[in-house]
């Protein structure tokens, strides 16, 4: 494994809360893996403590096989001695130098002779497509370029594995979406080992091999973009990935029944109440009844583009049902839905939202 975290534990003096829990995470040789969460979920956090700009309370990380942080033995190497990149939400690029110089800084520091410095800064000036302003002040760049300068400094140096902290932030729409594509391409092309932090839930699933899900300080769940989103493992990772309908039943005898949707799932729980998960774009509407469909009443629709969420009731069960714009049924038209048998989820027994913040 090109990163390896083990039990990393962070406990800031005076707060009660400790900000990574016994994080255990493993990034492969040419991997782009993204942490993602909402604030204060310990991403950033955990992303700090591999770069060594946070000094952690426990655990173990080691790049490339070499250990970097060891607490047990108080082994610590400095963040300028892991040979790391790493890519900041701030562009941080000197207004007051070019963009050569810009991304020429990190080889200036180890005094790199000249005309290396210049094949370097002009073979990666190519790579993010920055080679025609390379004399220009940063303070003549786009947001989209400036970022592409600090993306070349971080890989001006060959590192050894590049981090990403919530890079893309401070762009617009448009642009965060054309650097995603962008930031995915360049890390496949180089062969880069990758971490990748983000609240961006669109962003996490574009550029991703694997997210893992964290929640106060902890990972929820790391998986595939697909696996986390059909397959999640929690009621917090359903509900905070994407939308999810979460939906309350009882188990007896090992299966699952939620009445008012007329659910019936086999699953491996003890009896109780529990819940199961239900992505909205996996219930079919329809206006007149289907076999197995139920009489559904709207509450109220969002029209959203291409697309409307429609809110439904069923008995005391509420739904939201994603519905392509042309398939929407006029207002006060019947409904019926209709839940396909490999809809649900399990996601084990009922816990309250609260319990899961």
């Amino acid at each position: 494994m090109s990163i390896r975290i083990s039990g990393l534990t962070l406990h800031y003096a005076g707060v009660a809360t400790p900000a990574v829990v016994d994080v255990d995470l493993e990034v492969a040789t040419g991997e782009l893996v993204t942490l993602l969460g909402p604030s204060g979920s310990g991403k950033s956090t955990t992303l700090r403590c591999v770069a060594g700009l946070e000094r952690p309370t426990r655990g173990t990380i080691a790049i490339q096989g070499d250990v970097v942080c060891d607490m047990s033995r108080r082994g610590w190497v400095k963040p300028e001695h892991r040979q790391l990149g790493m890519v900041f939400q701030s562009y941080a690029v000197w207004p007051h130098l070019s963009v050569f110089d810009n991304i020429a800084y990190p080889l200036r520091i180890r005094r790199l002779d000249k005309s290396r410095m210049r094949e370097k800064v002009e073979a990666v000036a190519e790579l993010v497509a920055l080679s025609a302003f390379l004399g220009r002040s940063a303070t003549q760049l786009s947001g989209g370029q400036q970022q592409r300068v600090a993306l070349a400094r971080a890989l001006v140096a060959e590192p050894r594995a590049i981090l990403f902290d919530e890079p893309l932030s401070n762009l617009d729409a448009k642009l965060r979406e054309r650097m995603r594509r962008e930031i995915k391409a360049l890390v496949r092309k180089t062969g880069l080992t990758a971490l990748y932090v983000t609240h961006d839930q669109a962003e996490a699933f574009a550029i991703s091999d694997r997210i893992a899900v964290m929640d106060t300080g902890r990972i929820s769940q790391v998986g595939a973009p697909r696996e986390i989103y059909r397959q999640p493992s929690s009621r917090y990772v359903a509900d905070f990935v994407g939308a999810a309908n979460i939906v309350a039943g009882i188990v007896t005898s090992g299966l699952f029944r939620a009445g008012d949707l007329g659910l019936e799932l086999p699953v491996t729980a003890g009896d109780g109440a529990a819940e199961a998960a239900i992505r909205p774009e996996q219930i079919t509407l329809s206006t007149a009844p289907a076999p197995g469909s139920r009489a559904a009443q709207e509450i109220d629709r969002e029209y959203l583009g291409g697309y409307a969420m429609l809110n439904l009731r069923l008995g005391e069960t509420e739904l939201r049902v994603h519905v392509a714009a042309d398939d929407v049924p006029d207002a006060g038209t019947p409904i019926w839905i209709t839940i396909p048998a490999s809809a649900p989820v399990f996601l084990g027994p009922a816990t309250s939202p609260a319990s899961q913040a």
